[in-house]
């Protein structure tokens, strides 16, 4: 399950991308990922984007069923985006949908496209903050972790740039690298 973006520390997690990773629960039902999640949410001090809001009693909400719940699917410009998609997969989650409705759920199908432009943007930081992790690693065991490496390489150039526009020595790394603020201000 992932959670809202800071209802679940992220402090003692190895990031791969710190503006972007979520912590939650994996479980085999609905109710034991309300149990977990109410275990692990909450205000955090030591997590910045931790957010300091009251946690909700999870469990006993479940009884509310999903009656209204509004379910959308990005099928035009998503799913066919994908051609790789098994038919299997694809039959399950429709008949995934199908139970949805049946408990009283509204599926809708949206527009996928703005979450293909998303993509792209969520691509440059995720590679740029996973670069600038694991620098150090690279240097020290470039031969050990290719693999890692080829598919992180790219957030290099995102990484540089960052380093040339904020070369101040009392910046924080994080800021200094943050493409958030490289592309978006």
């Amino acid at each position: 399950m992932k959670p809202t973006y800071g209802r679940v520390s992220r402090h003692g997690v190895v990031p791969l991308s710190w503006s972007l990773d979520h912590v939650g629960p994996m479980a085999r039902s609905v109710e034991d990922c309300a149990i977990l999640l109410q275990a692990i949410a909450g205000y955090d001090p030591k997590d910045a984007a931790s957010a300091n809001v009251p946690v909700p009693d999870l469990r006993s909400q479940l009884k509310n069923g999903i009656k209204g719940l509004r379910v959308g699917v990005p099928r035009v410009n998503w799913f066919n985006e994908n051609k790789g998609t098994d038919p299997e997969t694809e039959a399950i989650f429709d008949n995934a949908l199908k139970t949805l409705e049946s408990l009283g759920a509204v599926v809708a199908e949206i527009n996928g496209r703005p979450f293909g432009v998303a993509r792209k943007a969520n691509q440059t930081i995720l590679t740029a903050e996973a670069y600038a992790f694991h620098e150090k690693r690279f240097s020290r065991s470039a031969g050990k972790i290719r693999q890692l490496r080829s598919q992180t390489y790219a957030g290099r150039r995102v990484f540089e740039r960052g380093r040339l526009h904020h070369s101040s020595a009392s910046s924080d790394r994080a800021e200094r690298t943050n493409p958030r603020k490289l592309f978006c201000s």
